[in-house]
């Protein structure tokens, strides 16, 4: 999967993420800041916490693409690679993962990965329940 791939229009000229972006926030999140949210959202993103681990309200209003803080070891960020190493294959495998964690995971690699090194993201399903993660036949 490239990151073409990912913005791909669907028939009629519509984002296959027109949807998800609706909901997103721009700067929300950005370089790891804390997102609050309050009232209603507040109460959904609790209730789901208690079952999914994490605050996916909160998650689907930041962007797939945001900018992270570096936050690896001085000693690692010294440490020089050289340019041509070769390709690679990126593995992630996930069960039940919700969507925008997964998207965002993808254009995480996308985005901070020199192109000339990703040969191809493969994502394997380890035996997912959830609807949104089901092969669509016949579309």
């Amino acid at each position: 999967m490239g990151g073409a791939d990912l913005v791909r229009p669907m028939s009629g000229g519509l984002s296959e993420f027109a949807e998800d972006e609706a909901k997103m926030v721009p700067g929300l999140g950005e370089m790891g800041e804390p997102v609050i949210l309050g009232g209603r959202e507040a109460s959904l993103g609790e209730n789901i916490m208690k079952t999914e681990a994490f605050n996916l309200v909160v998650s689907d209003k930041i962007s797939y693409t945001r900018e992270v803080p570096d936050t690896r070891d001085a000693r690692c960020k010294s440490v020089y690679y050289e340019s041509d190493l070769p390709n690679t294959s990126i593995i992630i495998i996930f069960t039940n993962e919700a969507w925008s964690p997964l998207i965002r995971t993808i254009w995480s690699v996308l985005n901070r990965s020199p192109r000339h090194i990703v040969h191809e993201i493969i994502l394997v399903d380890d035996f997912s329940d959830k609807a949104h993660l089901q092969v669509r036949r016949g579309s």
